[in-house]
């Protein structure tokens, strides 16, 4: 099987992948290929963090805590690994509450992210 005849999120393969015209069971998001389940349980944002980086998003966590980041470099089940973004605005440094610099990215637990946006302070 072919890389990408799997769904980039979790790995599932794809009926009607390889075919010119995907069936109902393939859908295609930012150039993503995934399957109807993953479309369903990822934000827009994170979804296009896979694929279209480095640029910046914003995600907000349950305790207020926001982390920007650059992109999502791998999903694993309830967890998302992400790049933190360097370089912070300083008006937004008090947002992330001294989160401290992980250059081999963090990983965030999918429940705890109560929204992401793609492009903040117009990046």
């Amino acid at each position: 099987m072919v890389r990408g005849d799997l769904c980039k999120c979790c790995g599932a393969p794809l009926k009607g992948a390889g075919k010119k015209r995907y069936s109902s069971t393939v859908i295609a998001y930012e150039g993503l290929p995934l399957c109807p389940s993953c479309l369903m349980l990822y934000p827009p944002a994170i979804l296009k963090a896979m694929e279209d980086y480095p640029f910046m998003y914003a995600i907000g966590l349950r305790d207020g805590t926001v982390l920007f980041i650059e992109g999502v470099t791998g999903i694993h089940g309830e967890w998302i690994t992400v790049r933190l973004w360097h370089g912070i605005p300083e008006h937004a440094k008090q947002l992330t509450k001294n989160f401290p610099p992980c250059p081999r990215g963090v990983n965030v637990r999918l429940s705890d992210i109560v929204w992401a946006a793609d492009a903040p302070y117009d990046s």
